[in-house]
């Protein structure tokens, strides 16, 4: 039998479609992180739920565009202990170990005004 809409159903909530809005590089003696971006609101979503237990990466505007106002980093709980932020000021970020579902860690405005032209992002149980 075909599966009926029913008006009082709520409709299921799509997956969010990933983006491409800040240009991802890494150092060349390491391995490229899967780095996903998204859209959260007004925010720009980078999940590092698929990342090794430590690492370290660069990002930057694409060619021709700005930062997104809001930046926010999607982790899972006990993979790694701390995320360090490095913009136009260094931002070091404790990661739960003790949550039960991913935490999202929103990064201070101060991290990339205008003219900022890099952040580099790492992530491990130590940082520089």
């Amino acid at each position: 039998m075909p599966r009926m809409h029913l008006p009082w159903q709520k409709a299921a909530v799509p997956a969010p479609e990933a983006v491409r809005e800040l240009d991802v590089t890494v150092p060349a003696d390491a391995q490229m992180p899967i780095v996903l971006q998204y859209w959260h609101r007004n925010a720009l979503l980078i999940d590092l739920q698929g990342v090794a237990s430590s690492g370290t990466f660069i990002l930057k505007p694409r060619e021709g565009a700005a930062w997104p106002v809001r930046i926010e980093f999607r982790v899972s709980p006990g993979r790694f202990r701390l995320l360090e932020l490095v913009g136009a000021q260094r931002q070091v970020y404790p990661v739960s170990t003790t949550a039960t579902t991913t935490v999202v860690i929103a990064a201070e405005h101060t991290l990339h005004p205008p003219g900022t032209p890099q952040v580099a992002v790492s992530w491990g149980a130590t940082v520089k």
